[in-house]
Protein backbone atom coordinates (compact mmCIF):
# COMPACT_ATOMS: atom_id res chain seq x y z
CA UNK A 1 0.00 0.00 0.00
CA UNK A 2 1.75 3.58 -1.07
CA UNK A 3 1.20 5.82 1.16
CA UNK A 4 1.96 9.74 0.23
CA UNK A 5 3.56 12.49 2.86
CA UNK A 6 2.38 15.35 1.79
CA UNK A 7 4.48 18.47 3.82
CA UNK A 8 3.31 21.93 3.58
CA UNK A 9 6.16 24.55 4.49
CA UNK A 10 5.81 28.28 5.60
CA UNK A 11 8.87 29.71 6.44
CA UNK A 12 10.17 25.80 8.26
CA UNK A 13 13.63 26.33 7.90
CA UNK A 14 14.48 25.87 11.81
CA UNK A 15 12.57 22.86 11.39
CA UNK A 16 12.17 21.07 8.20
CA UNK A 17 15.19 18.84 8.27
CA UNK A 18 14.44 16.98 10.98
CA UNK A 19 10.65 16.43 9.79
CA UNK A 20 11.94 15.13 6.44
CA UNK A 21 14.23 13.03 8.53
CA UNK A 22 11.53 11.58 10.23
CA UNK A 23 9.79 10.99 7.33
CA UNK A 24 12.70 9.07 5.20
CA UNK A 25 13.13 6.75 8.23
CA UNK A 26 9.67 5.66 7.99
CA UNK A 27 9.41 1.38 8.34
CA UNK A 28 6.65 1.04 6.10
CA UNK A 29 7.71 1.19 2.20
CA UNK A 30 6.32 2.29 -0.09
CA UNK A 31 5.89 6.00 0.59
CA UNK A 32 6.09 8.82 -1.58
CA UNK A 33 7.26 12.42 0.05
CA UNK A 34 6.00 15.30 -1.60
CA UNK A 35 7.15 18.73 0.28
CA UNK A 36 4.92 21.89 -0.58
CA UNK A 37 6.82 25.06 -0.63
CA UNK A 38 4.34 27.76 -0.05
CA UNK A 39 5.83 31.09 -0.71
CA UNK A 40 8.88 31.14 2.02
CA UNK A 41 10.58 33.67 2.86
CA UNK A 42 13.59 31.94 4.59
CA UNK A 43 15.99 28.86 3.38
CA UNK A 44 13.13 26.48 3.77
CA UNK A 45 12.76 26.03 -0.22
CA UNK A 46 16.49 25.63 -0.90
CA UNK A 47 16.72 22.74 2.33
CA UNK A 48 14.46 20.96 0.33
CA UNK A 49 15.93 21.26 -2.99
CA UNK A 50 19.33 20.04 -1.12
CA UNK A 51 17.06 17.09 0.44
CA UNK A 52 15.30 16.17 -3.01
CA UNK A 53 18.78 16.00 -4.68
CA UNK A 54 19.78 13.41 -2.19
CA UNK A 55 16.72 11.59 -1.81
CA UNK A 56 15.22 11.56 -5.57
CA UNK A 57 13.58 8.52 -5.36
CA UNK A 58 11.10 9.71 -2.49
CA UNK A 59 10.79 13.10 -2.25
CA UNK A 60 9.72 15.66 -4.75
CA UNK A 61 9.46 19.34 -4.13
CA UNK A 62 6.77 21.74 -5.45
CA UNK A 63 6.49 25.48 -5.01
CA UNK A 64 2.25 26.87 -4.45
CA UNK A 65 1.89 30.48 -4.69
CA UNK A 66 -1.59 30.46 -3.22
CA UNK A 67 -1.12 31.19 0.77
CA UNK A 68 -2.37 28.88 3.29
CA UNK A 69 -1.82 25.28 4.51
CA UNK A 70 -4.79 24.18 2.78
CA UNK A 71 -3.82 24.91 -0.46
CA UNK A 72 -0.33 24.11 -0.19
CA UNK A 73 -2.25 20.21 1.19
CA UNK A 74 -4.16 20.39 -1.70
CA UNK A 75 -1.61 21.05 -3.70
CA UNK A 76 0.27 18.14 -3.02
CA UNK A 77 -2.70 15.85 -2.90
CA UNK A 78 -3.16 16.48 -6.67
CA UNK A 79 -0.09 15.08 -8.00
CA UNK A 80 -0.13 12.36 -4.71
CA UNK A 81 -0.66 8.58 -5.75
CA UNK A 82 -0.57 6.54 -2.52
CA UNK A 83 -4.25 5.53 -1.42
CA UNK A 84 -3.64 6.33 1.77
CA UNK A 85 -2.34 10.02 2.91
CA UNK A 86 -0.29 11.36 5.74
CA UNK A 87 -0.33 15.03 6.19
CA UNK A 88 2.79 16.34 8.11
CA UNK A 89 3.06 19.58 9.42
CA UNK A 90 6.95 20.66 8.50
CA UNK A 91 7.66 21.47 12.17
CA UNK A 92 5.78 17.79 13.76
CA UNK A 93 7.56 14.58 13.80
CA UNK A 94 6.46 11.06 12.87
CA UNK A 95 8.38 8.40 15.03
CA UNK A 96 9.46 5.14 12.81
CA UNK A 97 6.25 2.93 12.76
CA UNK A 98 3.94 5.32 13.05
CA UNK A 99 2.56 4.48 9.30
CA UNK A 100 3.40 0.83 9.45
CA UNK A 101 1.68 0.78 12.70
CA UNK A 102 -1.88 2.30 11.10
CA UNK A 103 -1.67 0.39 7.80
CA UNK A 104 -1.41 -2.83 10.20
CA UNK A 105 -4.97 -1.47 11.27
CA UNK A 106 -6.16 -1.33 8.26
CA UNK A 107 -5.16 -4.32 7.19
CA UNK A 108 -7.52 -5.89 9.70
CA UNK A 109 -10.50 -3.50 9.17
CA UNK A 110 -13.77 -4.85 7.95
CA UNK A 111 -15.20 -2.88 5.95
CA UNK A 112 -12.26 -0.19 5.10
CA UNK A 113 -12.41 3.24 6.96
CA UNK A 114 -12.25 6.21 5.11
CA UNK A 115 -9.91 7.84 8.21
CA UNK A 116 -7.36 6.38 11.41
CA UNK A 117 -7.52 8.93 14.31
CA UNK A 118 -4.34 9.16 16.09
CA UNK A 119 -3.10 9.47 19.25
CA UNK A 120 0.30 11.96 19.79
CA UNK A 121 2.35 13.57 22.01
CA UNK A 122 2.02 17.41 23.21
CA UNK A 123 5.56 18.60 22.95
CA UNK A 124 5.98 22.03 24.57
CA UNK A 125 9.23 24.49 24.84
CA UNK A 126 9.19 24.33 28.81
CA UNK A 127 10.02 20.36 27.70
CA UNK A 128 6.76 18.91 29.24
CA UNK A 129 5.29 16.30 26.71
CA UNK A 130 1.97 15.75 27.35
CA UNK A 131 -0.07 12.64 26.06
CA UNK A 132 -3.09 12.58 23.87
CA UNK A 133 -4.90 9.27 22.93
CA UNK A 134 -7.58 8.59 20.53
CA UNK A 135 -10.13 7.52 22.32
CA UNK A 136 -12.06 5.19 20.82
CA UNK A 137 -15.49 6.67 21.44
CA UNK A 138 -18.86 7.88 19.44
CA UNK A 139 -17.49 9.45 15.96
CA UNK A 140 -19.83 12.62 17.22
CA UNK A 141 -18.57 12.58 20.61
CA UNK A 142 -15.13 12.74 19.56
CA UNK A 143 -16.02 15.77 16.65
CA UNK A 144 -17.96 17.37 19.53
CA UNK A 145 -15.24 18.18 21.67
CA UNK A 146 -12.46 17.85 19.33
CA UNK A 147 -10.51 14.88 20.26
CA UNK A 148 -9.86 14.53 16.61
CA UNK A 149 -6.26 13.16 16.84
CA UNK A 150 -4.25 15.83 15.20
CA UNK A 151 -3.48 16.61 11.35
CA UNK A 152 0.17 14.78 11.97
CA UNK A 153 -1.34 11.90 13.64
CA UNK A 154 -4.13 11.06 11.55
CA UNK A 155 -4.34 8.80 8.25
CA UNK A 156 -6.87 9.48 5.62
CA UNK A 157 -8.12 7.63 2.40
CA UNK A 158 -7.09 9.91 -0.86
CA UNK A 159 -10.31 8.53 -2.47
CA UNK A 160 -12.66 9.73 0.33
CA UNK A 161 -10.49 12.78 0.84
CA UNK A 162 -11.28 13.73 -2.58
CA UNK A 163 -15.05 13.23 -2.70
CA UNK A 164 -15.51 15.40 -0.27
CA UNK A 165 -14.14 18.28 -2.54
CA UNK A 166 -10.62 18.20 -0.53
CA UNK A 167 -9.20 20.82 2.46
CA UNK A 168 -11.41 23.96 2.41
CA UNK A 169 -9.04 26.85 1.44
CA UNK A 170 -11.48 29.54 2.47
CA UNK A 171 -10.70 28.60 6.39
CA UNK A 172 -7.44 29.60 8.25
CA UNK A 173 -8.03 27.76 11.11
CA UNK A 174 -10.21 25.07 12.32
CA UNK A 175 -9.02 23.10 8.77
CA UNK A 176 -8.75 19.27 10.24
CA UNK A 177 -11.63 19.77 12.40
CA UNK A 178 -13.49 20.58 8.64
CA UNK A 179 -12.09 18.13 7.05
CA UNK A 180 -13.06 15.39 10.03
CA UNK A 181 -16.33 16.23 10.01
CA UNK A 182 -16.78 15.75 6.64
CA UNK A 183 -15.46 12.49 6.20
CA UNK A 184 -17.92 11.59 9.20
CA UNK A 185 -20.81 12.87 7.45
CA UNK A 186 -19.51 10.36 4.22
CA UNK A 187 -20.80 7.38 6.40
CA UNK A 188 -23.00 9.39 9.15
CA UNK A 189 -20.18 8.31 11.68
CA UNK A 190 -18.86 5.49 10.80
CA UNK A 191 -15.75 4.49 8.80
CA UNK A 192 -13.21 5.53 11.38
CA UNK A 193 -10.39 3.82 12.94
CA UNK A 194 -8.35 4.66 16.45
CA UNK A 195 -5.14 4.06 17.23
CA UNK A 196 -3.87 4.42 20.37
CA UNK A 197 0.14 4.10 19.35
CA UNK A 198 1.58 7.76 20.57
CA UNK A 199 3.69 7.69 17.34
CA UNK A 200 3.54 11.65 16.46
CA UNK A 201 5.07 14.28 18.32
CA UNK A 202 3.35 17.70 17.99
CA UNK A 203 5.16 20.79 19.15
CA UNK A 204 4.03 23.75 19.99
CA UNK A 205 6.13 27.00 19.80
CA UNK A 206 6.28 30.38 22.10
CA UNK A 207 5.21 32.66 19.45
CA UNK A 208 4.68 33.00 15.78
CA UNK A 209 1.36 31.22 15.67
CA UNK A 210 -2.03 31.76 15.09
CA UNK A 211 -2.58 30.01 17.91
CA UNK A 212 -0.39 32.54 20.09
CA UNK A 213 -0.48 35.83 18.42
CA UNK A 214 -4.34 35.85 17.77
CA UNK A 215 -6.58 33.78 19.95
CA UNK A 216 -9.34 35.77 19.69
CA UNK A 217 -9.23 35.20 16.22
CA UNK A 218 -8.82 31.65 16.42
CA UNK A 219 -11.47 30.71 18.40
CA UNK A 220 -14.34 32.78 16.34
CA UNK A 221 -13.11 31.49 12.77
CA UNK A 222 -13.83 27.65 14.83
CA UNK A 223 -17.29 28.87 16.53
CA UNK A 224 -17.95 29.79 12.85
CA UNK A 225 -16.72 26.22 11.10
CA UNK A 226 -18.97 24.45 14.30
CA UNK A 227 -21.81 26.86 13.50
CA UNK A 228 -21.81 26.13 9.33
CA UNK A 229 -21.58 22.17 10.82
CA UNK A 230 -24.60 22.83 13.06
CA UNK A 231 -26.53 24.37 10.18
CA UNK A 232 -25.51 21.68 7.50
CA UNK A 233 -26.32 18.74 10.00
CA UNK A 234 -29.82 20.05 10.90
CA UNK A 235 -30.85 20.81 6.81
CA UNK A 236 -29.47 18.01 5.09
CA UNK A 237 -29.23 15.27 7.87
CA UNK A 238 -31.98 15.49 9.78
CA UNK A 239 -32.58 12.20 10.97
CA UNK A 240 -29.13 12.12 12.05
CA UNK A 241 -29.32 15.48 13.57
CA UNK A 242 -32.42 14.48 15.46
CA UNK A 243 -30.42 11.45 16.92
CA UNK A 244 -27.50 13.38 17.98
CA UNK A 245 -28.72 16.64 18.54
CA UNK A 246 -28.18 16.98 22.46
CA UNK A 247 -24.90 16.30 21.54
CA UNK A 248 -24.18 18.85 18.93
CA UNK A 249 -25.60 21.42 20.87
CA UNK A 250 -23.20 20.82 23.15
CA UNK A 251 -20.58 21.18 20.52
CA UNK A 252 -22.11 24.72 19.61
CA UNK A 253 -22.26 25.89 23.47
CA UNK A 254 -18.67 24.99 23.71
CA UNK A 255 -17.87 26.52 20.82
CA UNK A 256 -19.45 29.88 21.79
CA UNK A 257 -17.96 29.56 25.11
CA UNK A 258 -14.13 29.08 23.95
CA UNK A 259 -15.06 32.51 21.89
CA UNK A 260 -16.44 34.13 24.76
CA UNK A 261 -13.10 33.81 27.35
CA UNK A 262 -11.31 36.10 24.32
CA UNK A 263 -14.79 38.22 23.64
CA UNK A 264 -17.25 38.45 25.29
CA UNK A 265 -19.40 40.58 23.29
Amino acid sequence: MLVSIIIPCYNAGQYIAECLEHALTQTHRPIEIIAVDNNSSDNTLSILQDWQREHPSLLRVLEVRKQGAPAARNAGLAVAAGEWLQFLDADDLILPEKIERQVDLLSRARPQPVQIIGSYVDAHPDGKSIPRPARAAAPFDVIAFSNLGQTSANLFCRESVLAIGCWDESLPNAQDLDLIFRLLMMKEGEGVLYDPHFNTIYRHHNAGSITSRHPSLLTRNTLKVRLSHFSNLKQQHSQLFAREQALFEDMLYFAIYRAGIYDIA
